[in-house]
């Protein structure tokens, strides 16, 4: 019995010389970038929603067709399907997109049948992703003077990036719809490094639109195929 109560005394006292909290850890800006770049470089799979306000962004050459907001997924190597809520003579509507390998489709915003629109729209979903110039591109250089908002995480384990984004990687941002310099705030797990979101405004004539980019649901299992163009 003597001998137990010296071994509780030993341990208890170890447990107290070993309990002196560590400091906790500070990021830097520098190294949060890059691995927060390597992050995004590695996923395979991302649910993605992108909306705008503000100022009307227009995703056709006629200026007729406003974009709103887009539901999506994105799977590697370069595909990705979306619903995008668009305005048409002050009316909303939704449409189906599907983008594989730099192809895009479209749903008629009447007959709702699956259209080619490779070259037609200025807006390409997957286009956030590219290996070349996606987000992970944006990050490892295109924010070479961003800051942290803070040295350590905030209540939700966000680190928080702030740093200007030239034009043609806001093109990347808005899936090709706009190309000016912008001020951005990308908010990265701390654990993780992945992305979590980005939010940004780009000077749009007289007025401003505001961007917001929500990514989540990292790995889950995509299949993204070619719609039926001669469905109904």
């Amino acid at each position: 019995m003597r001998l137990f109560m010296a071994m509780v005394i030993a341990a208890a006292i170890t447990a107290g010389c070993s309990s002196t909290p560590s400091a906790p850890v500070e990021f830097d800006a520098e190294m949060v970038r890059q691995e927060a770049s390597a992050a995004m470089a590695a996923i395979d799979s991302v649910h993605f929603q992108v909306e705008r306000s503000g100022a009307e962004v227009f995703i056709d050459d006629a200026g007729l067709v406003v974009f709103e907001q887009a539901d999506g997924r994105f799977a590697t190597p370069a595909s990705a399907d979306a619903v995008v809520s668009v305005l048409l003579l002050g009316t909303t509507i939704e449409l189906g997109a599907v983008a594989i390998d730099g192809q895009l489709y479209l749903t008629d915003p009447l007959s709702g049948v699956w259209q080619d629109a490779t070259g037609t729209i200025a807006f390409d979903p997957a286009k956030i992703f590219s290996a070349d110039a996606g987000i992970a591109e944006v990050l490892a250089s295109g924010m070479p003077t961003a800051t942290l908002q803070s040295k350590s995480p905030d209540a939700d384990g966000l680190l928080r990036l702030e740093g200007v984004v030239d034009a043609a990687d806001v093109d990347t941002l808005t899936s090709g719809l706009v190309s000016e310099e912008a001020s951005a705030t990308v908010s990265i797990d701390a654990e993780t490094f992945l992305v979590r979101s980005i939010t940004f405004d780009t000077p749009i004539d007289d007025s401003v639109a505001t961007w917001s980019v929500e990514l989540s649901d990292y790995g889950a299992t995509v299949d993204i195929v070619a719609p039926d163009l001669d469905g109904a």
